[in-house]
């Protein structure tokens, strides 16, 4: 299914911060193909106020897996500021 969305969905080691996989609707969005996109890091791809949000708010998370009060159902919606293969860069929430 993921491999039909409009949408870019990808999955990553958290902590190698290299992608497992990326949908193929990433050529639409950034004109990486999945097989260029998967060989970039996490920082290859963000910009650094993004990366840094971003590992800000994984080490937050991480942080409440300790705290059984935390919702194990949460979510958290970023803004991000993605690099396009053209070294411009866009938003992506």
């Amino acid at each position: 299914m993921a491999d039909n969305v409009t949408d870019v969905i990808w999955t990553i080691d958290l902590e190698s911060l290299k992608f497992n996989y990326v949908s193929p609707s990433v050529e639409r969005m950034q004109e990486y193909n999945p097989d260029e996109f998967i060989q970039q890091t996490l920082q290859d791809i963000l910009t650094a106020d993004s990366y840094k949000l971003v590992m800000d708010t994984i080490a937050a998370e991480f942080a409440k897996e300790h705290d059984k009060s935390a919702d194990p159902l949460r979510s958290q919606t970023l803004e991000l500021e993605l690099y396009h293969k053209s070294d411009s860069y866009f938003y992506y929430k």
